[in-house]
């Protein structure tokens, strides 16, 4: 693993917020690579992403994904 430097502002439910969306994110991508697109863990995993994407949005005002 390469350790990228990182800096998050943000309140602390703000930071958590994203990285489990970021978390998220990893799990689905995970899923889909090993078991496909349309198998229920998967489609499950999406739907943990879409939840914590929803949180996200919720908590900070911004879109999932955003851009720079």
């Amino acid at each position: 693993l390469l350790s990228t430097p990182l800096r998050l502002s943000g309140n602390s439910a703000q930071i958590d917020a994203f990285m489990k969306t970021l978390n998220s994110e990893k799990g689905y991508m995970d899923s889909y690579m090993k078991h496909g697109l349309n198998d229920s863990r998967t489609l499950s995993t999406r739907s943990d992403l879409m939840s914590a994407v929803k949180k996200f949005e919720t908590e900070t005002g911004l879109r999932w994904p955003f851009k720079n």
